[in-house]
């Protein structure tokens, strides 16, 4: 007579795959929470970039000059008239090169009608790395940097 075994895992092999199951999802959330900043930063360097080439666009089509402010007190860039804004959220730095310590909201950058951009070169940074967006004051492109900051390493 042939002994027929029960098909299906053991108590054991189940406690034993939850316990390493358990653990793997314990490490993730450390591993994440040291990438978000430089994610963030990413991902607000682009959207100032798209929200520059908007602008740009803006001032083409109705033939009119727009400028883009930085408040320094609330962390925000935005489009003269209201009509785009960006909050800089608090771990990310920034940066602007060029502007007026005098002027409360400093200009940043300023599109004309024929598709120029005079403006400042803006570092935004947020763990290890950092993003430089610099404007082509000509042809009105935008180029990002990024770097490795060496004084976090």
């Amino acid at each position: 007579m042939r002994i027929r075994f029960a098909n299906g895992f053991t108590l054991l092999e189940l406690l034993l795959v939850l316990t390493v199951s358990a653990l793997i999802i314990a490490m993730v959330p450390p591993l994440l929470s040291r990438a978000m900043p430089t994610v963030n930063a990413r991902s607000t360097v682009h959207d100032l970039s798209a929200i520059i080439r908007n602008v740009r666009s803006r001032a083409i089509v109705l033939n009119e000059t727009r400028v883009i402010y930085f408040d320094r007190e609330s962390r925000t860039i935005f489009e003269e008239g209201g009509n785009q804004e960006l909050q800089i959220d608090e771990p990310l730095r920034i940066n602007v090169e060029n502007i007026r310590k005098s002027e409360e909201t400093p200009k940043i950058l300023v599109a004309h009608p024929d598709g120029s951009i005079n403006g400042s070169v803006i570092t935004i940074s947020g763990g290890k790395k950092s993003y430089i967006l610099r404007p082509n004051w000509v042809t009105g492109a935008l180029s990002i940097e990024d770097r490795v900051d060496e004084s976090t390493m």
